[in-house]
């Protein structure tokens, strides 16, 4: 299936899950129980978590350390009751420093609401390339190899 913009016609249950993450700080986590089914199954490269209660609670955790957050949506590709979106996050700290970006796919399961949510990006750039002492040096070891 051709990807689409993320601006068309949307099944409702990812055009609230793309509402919430376009500002996820300006969002009541609560919201969350609107976006994600009581057992939603979530995944990312560092984590997993099964039921609606765990994922906000990760999500609770993940927005006290950030100041600022919100995800660009790039294109879309929906089949059936699936769809893979890709975005980049952008992220300020809790503490002054640069603006972070991580590209990524988010692939989703969907009825009335999301019951499986997966995101694909790299850990190791999200993380290292980000750290003050030595985010330099990853970076530079990338464009070598």
């Amino acid at each position: 299936m051709k990807p689409e913009s993320p601006a068309t016609n949307l099944p409702l249950p990812l055009k609230k899950w793309m509402d919430y993450f376009s500002d996820f700080k300006m969002r009541p986590i609560s919201l969350l129980r609107d976006v994600y089914a009581p057992d939603v199954d979530f995944r990312d490269p560092a984590h997993h978590y099964h039921g609606v209660d765990p994922l906000i609670s990760y999500f609770e955790k993940l927005n006290s350390r950030v100041r600022k957050g919100r995800f660009v949506f790039s294109h879309i590709v929906i089949s059936g009751n699936y769809a893979s979106v890709h975005w980049t996050l952008l992220v300020r700290g809790r503490f002054p420093g640069p603006l972070i970006k991580v590209r990524g796919v988010s692939l989703l399961g969907f009825g009335e609401k999301i019951w499986y949510h997966e995101d694909v990006f790299d850990l190791g750039g999200a993380v290292y390339e980000n750290l003050p002492l030595i985010g330099w040096l990853f970076r530079w070891i990338k464009k070598a190899v």
